[in-house]
């Protein structure tokens, strides 16, 4: 999924000897000192904490670290973006600091044949291979990169304690932000994480709360996901080599393990993690939402692609319709200039209308999209990304954009 970060120049250092630490806590090492009205790019902040984490320019190279929300000053209308959907999603928050710990990693891995053959497994969505690959290596290695790329493995194979264990060794060794915010994002998962149930499809690994999904509506949800997932796997023409892992949970705990907004009902963050919806059977409602999910997953798996075209397809694909009042508005909103193009299109930060014409005009594009080149077309064109641009380019215009 294409990161998009939250930049808002106005954010600044609050006072003289601000430290830029490692991590939220108040014990995390201090990697910087800041200085009053030092410029401080948000990234984003952590849900159910007044932490932020900035990208500062310290003594000419941009570093990365956390700071306190009392430490910054004009930091309202980045809360007011974030209270209205304007955060960056979990999905691109975890991407990104994925990216960087792996960055790191090829950095340093040199002669390490072993760490760059995991790397490359992981970005080809063979998580469990590149675990079989270290884990000899990681059960009694000091070597951080070895240490925290095992962990992000251990992680995308859904074996969350394993990668705590080797990220927290990590950490002890050195203290680095983007490693500190995925255990503490991780570690906070786990701890409202109740789905201890596990079933194994075809080409999805369901986990469930058996306290709340019974065992025949697991096996429905788990026929449902492999179903959508070769529909739409054929559609787009993305190879998945290892199982999916798809979690089920009550909302509440949903909420409190994903840290999405309330208006949230799924996201995609390398897993798919949805809540429940029908606790009886698979109604409609979950269908789409699995196939919503699923192809967002789909889409990560073959590359990086913009808002538009992530949001857009996967509501044509999970059966999702523009209503004839949210085309009317569109159409209106496009002859008084106010919709972005395409490439440019965002929901977060909208109010709420905004964002239906958003979401609205990202179906009609996707609908446009293959209505002119059909499913084969579409394939050749997620292959061929440097094909995208000229598209957009021509679906602007039909758009009116």
């Amino acid at each position: 999924m294409l990161v998009l970060h939250l930049i808002l120049a106005a954010v600044t250092i609050r006072s003289d000897g601000t430290p830029l630490r490692s991590g939220c806590d108040a014990g995390s090492d201090p990697v910087a000192v800041l200085a009053a009205g030092q410029p401080a790019d948000v990234k984003f902040s952590l849900a159910g904490e007044d932490c932020f984490k900035v990208a500062v320019q310290v003594g000419g190279r941009t570093m990365s670290g956390y700071v306190r929300q009392a430490d910054l000053a004009n930091v309202d209308e980045f809360d007011r973006a974030r209270q209205s959907g304007g955060a960056v999603t979990a999905r691109e928050m975890i991407a990104s600091n994925v990216r960087a710990v792996e960055h790191k990693a090829v950095s340093a891995a040199g002669a390490n044949s072993d760490l760059r053959a995991a790397i490359e497994a992981i970005n080809a969505n063979e998580p469990g291979r590149a675990l079989a690959m270290l884990e000899p290596a990681a059960r009694n290695s000091r070597d951080i990169n070895v240490l925290t790329i095992a962990g992000v493995a251990a992680w995308r194979s859904d074996d969350p304690a394993v990668a705590l264990g080797y990220w927290k060794r990590a950490l002890a060794l050195r203290q680095d932000p983007d490693l500190q915010f995925l255990y503490s994002k991780v570690e906070r998962e786990t701890a409202s994480d109740r789905s201890s149930g596990r079933l194994l499809g075809m080409r999805v690994l369901l986990r469930y709360e058996p306290d709340v999904v019974d065992a025949d509506t697991a096996r429905a949800m788990l026929l449902t996901l492999d179903t959508e997932l070769s529909r739409i796997s054929t559609q787009l023409g993305c190879s998945i080599p290892e199982r999916l892992v798809a979690i089920v949970q009550k909302r509440e705990a949903y909420l409190a393990s994903s840290g999405a907004a309330e208006w949230s009902a799924g996201q995609y963050d390398g897993r798919i993690r949805v809540a429940l919806i029908d606790e009886s059977g698979v109604g409609a409602k979950t269908r789409r939402s699995f196939a919503h999910e699923l192809a967002h997953a789909c889409l990560a798996n073959i590359g990086r692609f913009p808002a538009w075209l992530h949001e857009g397809v996967a509501q044509r694909l999970s059966g999702d319709q523009v209503s004839p009042d949210t085309r009317q508005r569109i159409v209106a909103a496009i002859a008084a200039k106010q919709m972005p193009k395409l490439e440019a299109l965002d929901p977060r930060g909208a109010a709420a209308d905004q964002a239906r014409n958003i979401y609205g005009l990202a179906l009609l594009a996707a609908n446009l999209l293959f209505e002119k080149h059909g499913d084969m077309g579409i394939r050749n064109i997620l292959a061929n990304p440097s094909l995208l641009g000229r598209i957009t380019e021509e679906l602007d215009r039909e758009l009116g954009l």
